[in-house]
C-alpha cells in the first residue's frame, strides 16, 4: 500500500540529520510519544516508511522493538540495515510514501525480498505516461521537417499520426516524391480531397530535411513500441487485482471516436470494471486511460477521505477561500500537479464540447466566470462522482438533458419567485392562451 502524496511528482527536500543524531550503525532510534486514543489495529504485520532524498523514516509496531521509529539514510548500504531490520521486527507490509523518485530504490530492494508493497501499476502507468510525452515532441519534430520542406501536410490532414498522415510520411521515405501518388494514400474519411492533399504535397525535398524527417519517424515509432511494451505490463498487472465486481455485470460503452494512436493497446475496460467494483467509464467524459490514472494513482479505497469534499480538496479543485476581517478575498486559481488531477481538469475541457448535463454545466459556468474556472468547476463534479462511485458503490446514473433542463428551470423559477415575494410582488403563470 502506498500513500498518496499531493506532490508527489516533485523531489521533496527535507532537512538533514545533524551531526549529534549520527550514530555508527546510521540508524537513528527516535522516541515515540504515547497515543491519546487508541487505534483498531487492521494489519499487524505493517510498517510505514517515510522517503526522503537522504534519509528515511521506518515505524513499526510498538511491539516488535524498543524503539519502533527509527532514522536511517538513503544509501544502499542503509537501504539494505532498513531490509534486515524489518525482517527482525517479523513485518510483512510495507506502506511506502511515493516522494518524487526516492522511493524506486527501496521499492524495488522491499520487493525483491518479499515484502507486500503494491506499487507496480503506478510504475508502469506513470512510464507509459513519459513515453507518450516523448513521442509528442518527436510529433512536432516530423512537423518541423515538413514545413522545412514546404509539404504542407499538417494543413490538409488533422493529424499526421493518423493513417493518411502516417502512409504518406511512410511513403516519403521510401523515396516517393510524386504528390499524386502520395495522395492517392488519403484514407477514405479524410475532409480533403485527393486534388487537395496533392496541391499541398509538393515540397523542395532536399536531403538534410528528409534525414530529419527520418530520424523524427523513427523515434516516434520507437517510443510507441516502449509504449505497447508498457500496455502488456500494465494488462498484466490489472490481471493480479482482486475481483471487487464480484456477479456484476459489465456493460462495454460505446465509442464515440475512433481509436486514437495513446489509446491503450488492450481492452481494458472490463479488467478496470473488475478491479475497480464499478466502471467509471459510464461518467460522460472520462475513458479508460482515466480510469487507469485513478486506479494507478488512488487504488480503490477513498476512505481516508471523510468526504467528497475533502477528496475533492485534495486534488486541489476547490475555490481558494481566504478571509480577512470577515470579507472573503478571492485568489488565482491553484496549480495541481497530481496526476488525477490532471486528468478530470482534461477530461472537464473536452466535455464543453459535448451536448450532455455536464457540458451544459460547463458552459453555464464558463458564460459566468470564464473557462479556467469551468474547468475547474466540471472536474470538482467529476471528482465528486467518482468519489461516490468508489466509496457507496454506486452505479452512474445518467441524467438526460431533458432532466437537466427541467431542473434548471425549476431553479430560476424558484429565484424570481424569491425576489418578487421580497419586492411584495406574487409570480403567477400567464393563463394558457
Amino acid at each position: 500500500m502506498v500513500v498518496p502524496d499531493r506532490d508527489s511528482n516533485k523531489p521533496n527536500k527535507r532537512s538533514k540529520p545533524t551531526q549529534s543524531d549520527k550514530s555508527p550503525d546510521r540508524s537513528f532510534p527516535i522516541p515515540v510519544m504515547a497515543s491519546a486514543a487508541a487505534l483498531a489495529v487492521v494489519n499487524p504485520d505493517a510498517a510505514g516508511i517515510d522517503v526522503h532524498s537522504d534519509m528515511h523514516m521506518v515505524c513499526v509496531p510498538a511491539d516488535r522493538d524498543a524503539n519502533p521509529v527509527r532514522q536511517f539514510g538513503a544509501n544502499t548500504a542503509d537501504l539494505q540495515e532498513i531490509v534486515a531490520w524489518l525482517k527482525k521486527c517479523r513485518v510483512r507490509t510495507i506502506a511506502l510514501e511515493s516522494t518524487g523518485v526516492y522511493w524506486i530504490p527501496l521499492f524495488e530492494l522491499l520487493e525483491s525480498e518479499g515484502f507486500e508493497v503494491n506499487l507496480a501499476l503506478r510504475a508502469y502507468w506513470r512510464q507509459r505516461q513519459m513515453q507518450v510525452r516523448y513521442a509528442a515532441s518527436h510529433v512536432q519534430h516530423m512537423q518541423k521537417a515538413l514545413e522545412q520542406m514546404n509539404v504542407k501536410l499538417t494543413e490538409v490532414v488533422s493529424d499526421i499520426t493518423g493513417l493518411t498522415g502516417m502512409a504518406i510520411i511512410g511513403a516519403i521515405l521510401e523515396g516517393q516524391r510524386d504528390p499524386i501518388q502520395l495522395a492517392r494514400l488519403r484514407h477514405e474519411r479524410c475532409h480533403h480531397s485527393e486534388e487537395q492533399i496533392a496541391l499541398a504535397l509538393e515540397g523542395t525535398w532536399r536531403p538534410e530535411h528528409l534525414f530529419e524527417l527520418r530520424q523524427a519517424h523513427e523515434l516516434y515509432q520507437f517510443h510507441h513500441r516502449q509504449i505497447t511494451e508498457c500496455d502488456q505490463q500494465v494488462q498484466a498487472e490489472l490481471a493480479h487485482f482482486p475481483n471487487r465486481a464480484g456477479a456484476k455485470t459489465h456493460t462495454v460503452k460505446p465509442r464515440k471516436r475512433g481509436r486514437q494512436s495513446n489509446d491503450v493497446r488492450f481492452e481494458a475496460t472490463g479488467p478496470l470494471f473488475q478491479a475497480l467494483g464499478v466502471d467509471l467509464t459510464l461518467i460522460e467524459g472520462i475513458d479508460v486511460g482515466t480510469a487507469l490514472v485513478i486506479l494507478a494513482e488512488i487504488g480503490v479505497d477513498v476512505s481516508r477521505f471523510p468526504t467528497e469534499k475533502h477528496f475533492a480538496s485534495w486534488l486541489r479543485l476547490c475555490p481558494p477561500q481566504d478571509e480577512s476581517n470577515k470579507t472573503k478575498k478571492r485568489r488565482g486559481h491553484r496549480k495541481g500537479t497530481n496526476p488525477v488531477t490532471l486528468a478530470l481538469r482534461m477530461c472537464a475541457r473536452s466535455l464543453g464540447k459535448t451536448m450532455t448535463p455536464l457540458g451544459l454545466f460547463y458552459r453555464r459556468i464558463r458564460s459566468r466566470i470564464g473557462g479556467l474556472g469551468a474547468v475547474k468547476a466540471t472536474a470538482h463534479k467529476l471528482a465528486c462522482l467518482v468519489y461516490r462511485m468508489l466509496k457507496y458503490g454506486q452505479e452512474y446514473v445518467k441524467q438526460s438533458m431533458e432532466e437537466y433542463e427541467a431542473k434548471m428551470e425549476a431553479n430560476v423559477l424558484k429565484a424570481l419567485k424569491r425576489k418578487a415575494a421580497a419586492m411584495g410582488f406574487e409570480l403567477s403563470p400567464l393563463p394558457p392562451q
